[in-house]
């Protein structure tokens, strides 16, 4: 259905249109001005479905759900001709851009006859909503005369909304506070948004830093559409403080050298389309600051890894704005005025991309067919815990691998110490190469550390000479062999591969047993079924030490569920969940059948923990989602969620692990009848897990933990400290990983075969207890630094310093973290630590 275009929507429209019959303008549609106010989620749906309806130009396709239910939507926008084909149209798209399938001369002979793909991705950032706005302006424009040009060599595709449970979490707190009429004073509530705001998702995870771990629904789906089709442009439209103007490419440094080298002259071109268009309407912006190209989770340096141009466009704005804000030089900032930048930038991008659609495609083909030649393999021993979770990883990622058909010895690389030696490979490794279409994301995922250019370092080196931040906008080591306690080797000689040699999936389960049943440690799904054990009441112990039971050797953090302690139907509950997770439990008829009996004292009773994990305000929201999400989405271990705000009446006896997630806000809610409330319920026996900021607010003189700042020595002489430069700026670490030592014999590493990697962000470094067996994990002493950027200043402060400790506090433990122990929820080399912290520690006092 086709409808003359209103007067409301003709006079806010950027566009002179011409008085004809259009597709229904948004306002129209909604029924209130574009910009006036706050669109819900599910009302820019039912527009894009409307459109759908009213136009043959668009399709629409659902790739997924969020956590809570909520459609994930793209809208496919091209001419009615090819929408009739377009499954047609994808299948040979892809296999066009296959540089396997598809040779560089017969792309060329074809490029001008194909489509460009172009994406653009509104709203990641729920908060950051004038983007999802302006997707419907977009789609409008692409629908009506004016988008007619670009249809015919182009496919638009529109995610509107890729974040909706943040954007509904925003949108709702934001028209709870605002009044009749919006205030731009930015002091006003409608200007501070409640914890934890609309960035995340469900369990708070920021979805641009999702892209190359996959760890959300959110972000899986959007890969399977990303590969589905292999846009040529991926535009990911944000917002940036309102004191800003507008950001968009060429991206400052570092870029990503995995990136084809060409993307950076694609950046300056449709750079300089931007500021053409903007120039034109008088608007500031700028370019080459603040957002680089580097961390491969974004939602532009992810698909530029695979062969697109991928670009992060930011207009001034984000939840503190609502739908008017002053500036401190007094200007008004408008959602309509974001809005406008927004979707002309979008509109210029897609008129760019349509100009050089040819060109595009060849460039797509060239960067994926960059390192087909390259020797480079990565093999994966496939002896660890987390062998299971790389696999499925690459599955998502459609990143090929293969396995190793025999054993043999190779000259290799180790990826953890860049050491090259004569190597076993083991039948069965895991063997990724280099020499494939996605071969830039693959060099990017397990090299050991990336290139940073030394110009850029050397001016990051002047800017700590001259006490100013260093510009690193994110972490700067993410190897995932290291992420993953993986041992893993650079290979360039070739290796006998078989498909076949994939391993199955464990079917799981229990057998029939008189006795008991053993799970052991070592099993990837021991965490999982301890959880599902808890939930079902069923009593279990946990073995403390590795050893023999029958005929067979149980490492530590094996599980150990009798028959007679446990209902009558317990083997049958046992099955369920082994066939649930994976945990294929092992039976014994007789108490002791050889080594230890089942009833030893190395077998822990456990108890059940009663966890309580801390939210609120005050704690950081992507602290307190990894955890949350790890305990209860991906492992599933029963616990409650406490607000911080409410702990001074909430009954702690009626938990016995406590965990304090990092945060900014603890000083001021832990007040002192708090820290004496939490030190009382410590000394009585409870297990206090803290990590971070939390940990630091529990310190000496007032709190529970007396572990102490490297450097803070209360007995230094005051002319020494005198003689210590003053900084104004902290010598930060920007995300870089290292190696540590751990103590193998405490429950604490139960599972693990050796010590972790670790991720170390910012600042803070601990001076390790007293006590050598408190300290869990330290910092290596020789050669600390594995990956990614560290000043000297810095590696002298770390090296040897603590990472995880656990003090006697009374009968109680106080288990400090000093960074996080499962990072963006990939970072899985750690978890392990956590997990036994809250699951057994209570078991252990």
């Amino acid at each position: 259905m086709m409808r003359t275009l209103g007067s409301r929507a003709l006079l806010f429209s950027l566009f002179a249109l011409p008085l004809l019959a259009q597709p229904t303008a948004p306002s129209e549609f909604l029924g209130y001005e574009l910009g006036t106010r706050f669109t819900p989620h599910h009302r820019i749906v039912d527009y894009f479905d409307h459109l759908a309806a009213e136009s043959g130009k668009v399709s629409i396709e659902q790739y997924g759900e969020t956590w809570e239910g909520r459609p994930l939507t793209l809208a496919v926008i091209t001419t009615e001709s090819n929408q009739a084909r377009i499954d047609e149209i994808r299948l040979r798209h892809r296999q066009l851009l296959n540089p396997r399938k598809t040779t560089f001369s017969a792309l060329r002979r074809t490029a001008e006859e194909e489509p460009v793909v172009v994406w653009l991705a509104f709203g990641v950032h729920g908060n950051e909503s004038s983007s999802s706005e302006a997707a419907m302006r977009v789609a409008w424009w692409a629908v009506s005369e004016a988008g007619e040009e670009i249809l015919g060599n182009t496919i638009l595709l529109i995610d509107p909304v890729q974040n909706p449970d943040g954007r509904e979490r925003y949108v709702g707190w934001y028209h709870q506070t605002q009044g009749v009429r919006p205030n731009p004073n930015p002091e006003a509530v409608e200007h501070r948004e409640q914890w934890p705001g609309g960035r995340y998702n469900h369990y708070l995870f920021d979805m641009n830093r999702d892209w190359a771990w996959a760890t959300q629904p959110e972000t899986r789906g959007r890969i399977a559409v990303y590969r589905d089709w292999q846009p040529q442009v991926v535009v990911d439209l944000h917002e940036m403080y309102y004191e800003d103007t507008y950001f968009f490419p060429p991206a400052t440094s570092p870029v990503n050298t995995n990136i084809h080298p060409d993307t950076t002259a694609w950046l300056d071109r449709f750079g300089r389309e931007n500021a053409e268009a903007f120039s034109e309407h008088g608007w500031p912006f700028f370019v080459g600051e603040a957002f680089d190209l580097f961390y491969p989770g974004y939602g532009d340096s992810w698909p530029s890894l695979r062969g697109s141009i991928g670009m992060t466009y930011e207009v001034g704005g984000h939840g503190a704005a609502g739908t008017i804000v002053e500036t401190e030089d007094e200007r008004l900032v408008t959602l309509s005025d974001r809005i406008q930048k927004h979707t002309t930038a979008a509109i210029t991008t897609v008129r760019t991309a349509s100009a050089n659609a040819a060109s595009l495609l060849e460039h797509t083909w060239n960067a994926r067919a960059r390192l087909l030649d390259d020797p480079t393999q990565f093999v994966i021993d496939p002896d660890s815990r987390f062998f299971g979770d790389l696999i499925r990883l690459l599955d998502v990622q459609g990143i090929e691998y293969s396995f190793l058909a025999d054993s043999r010895t190779v000259r290799a690389q180790a990826v953890e110490t860049a050491r090259v030696v004569s190597t076993s490979l083991p039948a069965g490794a895991l063997v990724i190469p280099v020499a494939q279409p996605a071969g830039g994301l693959v060099n990017t995922l397990f090299e050991r550390s990336p290139e940073v250019s030394p110009e850029f370092l050397e001016k990051q080196r002047e800017r700590v000479e001259f006490d100013e931040s260093t510009e690193f906008y994110d972490i700067t080591g993410w190897s995932l062999p290291l992420a993953l306690n993986l041992d893993s080797w650079r290979v360039t000689a070739p290796l006998p591969v078989s498909s076949a040699a994939r391993p199955s999936q464990p079917a799981g389960g229990a057998p029939p047993a008189r006795y008991g049943w053993v799970l052991d440690g070592a099993e990837p799904a021991v965490f999982k079924a301890a959880g599902r054990l808890l939930d079902r009441q069923i009593r279990f112990g946990v073995l403390s030490e590795r050893g023999r039971l029958g005929e067979r050797e149980f490492a530590r953090g094996s599980l150990v569920i009798l028959r007679h302690e446990n209902p009558d139907d317990v083997a049958m509950l046992l099955d369920l969940m082994g066939r649930a997770t994976g945990a294929s439990f092992i039976g014994f008829d007789s108490g002791w059948t050889g080594g230890l009996p089942l009833g030893s004292t190395r077998v822990v009773p456990v108890r059940n923990p009663q966890i309580a994990l801390v939210s609120g305000n005050g704690v950081f929201p992507s602290s307190f989602g990894s955890l949350w999400w790890g305990l209860d989405a991906e492992i599933g271990i029963p616990h409650s969620v406490l607000r911080l705000d409410t702990l001074a009446a909430v009954d702690l006896d009626a938990y016995r692990v406590i965990v304090l997630p990092d945060g900014y806000g603890y000083a001021a809610a832990l007040t002192e009848p708090v820290m004496e409330k939490l030190g009382s319920w410590v000394r009585g026996g409870g297990t206090l897990v803290a990590v971070g900021g939390a940990a630091a607010a529990l310190r000496q003189p007032s709190g529970v933990s007396k572990l102490r700042l490297r450097g803070a020595d209360e007995d230094a002489d005051e002319d020494e400290e005198a003689e210590e430069p003053q900084r104004y700026v902290p010598i930060e670490i920007p995300g870089a990983v290292f190696r540590t030592e751990a103590n193998m014999r405490s429950h604490y590493t139960m599972g693990m075969t050796e010590a972790p990697f670790v991720m170390v962000t910012g600042s803070i470094t601990l001076e390790p207890e007293p006590h050598g067996a408190a300290n869990i994990v330290t910092i290596a002493e020789e050669d600390p630094v594995v990956a990614g950027v560290v000043f000297d200043e810095s590696r002298e402060k770390v090296r040897g310093a603590a990472w995880m400790v656990a003090e006697r506090v009374g009968r109680g433990r106080m288990i400090t973290f000093a960074d996080e122990p499962y990072f963006r929820g990939f970072w899985k080399g750690t978890l392990p630590l956590f997990l036994n912290s809250v699951l057994y520690t209570p078991s252990f006092l």
